[in-house]
């Protein structure tokens, strides 16, 4: 439904296509609800009818516009895909709590942070965003960055307890791969995707 009153807003952005906007509106304890505006639309509507995000994970627009990534928080968390068209919110993962969720420049897949939870390790997961196919966890992943053509996802992650490496992971995979020995403290791909 649509809100009514007044909300205590936390955050809001706009889609990259400028053509929607989401907010969350401060519900108890960190919880928020999601709302979703048309940019030349007087009324939001409530999204999370069912659930209530983190502020910890905010909502992530898909690159088009038209998806919205949202983390549930409390007893039952999941990943879930709301899309902004056709209303339809429907989960990706379920029974794992996510951080720092984002999309693929292509929108195909997600990449997040799985939080230790029954018998889930905590590490770099993927999920295939039109079906829900979730990849096990990778490496724990201190922070992450899609290559621009969607092929890899480029990690500083501790493999085997030791310092920060970069590592880089095929979407759809959960091998990595080790590229640079030593401490590593940041990374960043190169406009065109062909180096780090």
């Amino acid at each position: 439904g649509a809100p009514s009153g007044e909300l205590d807003v936390r955050s809001a952005r706009w889609s990259p296509d400028g053509a929607r906007l989401y907010f969350t509106a401060d519900v108890f304890d960190g919880r928020s609800a999601v709302y979703v505006a048309g940019a030349r639309e007087a009324v939001a509507r409530l999204v999370t009818e069912r659930f209530l995000v983190s502020a910890a994970s905010p909502p992530e627009w898909s690159p088009d516009g038209r998806r919205l990534a949202l983390c549930s928080a409390g007893m039952s968390p999941a990943l879930w895909v709301y899309d902004a068209e056709t209303g339809a919110l429907e989960p990706r993962a379920e029974g794992v709590a996510v951080d720092s969720v984002r999309w693929s420049p292509d929108g195909r897949w997600l990449a997040f942070g799985a939080v230790p939870r029954r018998g889930v390790q905590r590490g770099l997961c993927m999920v295939d965003a039109t079906v829900g196919t979730v990849l096990a966890a990778g490496p724990d992943a201190a922070a992450y960055a899609w290559s621009p053509d969607s092929a890899y996802v480029a990690l500083l992650a501790r493999l085997g307890g030791g310092p920060l490496r970069l590592v880089l992971q095929r979407a759809g995979s959960t091998v990595p791969v080790p590229l640079v020995e030593g401490d590593v403290t940041e990374a960043s791909w190169s406009p065109d995707g062909t180096g780090l």
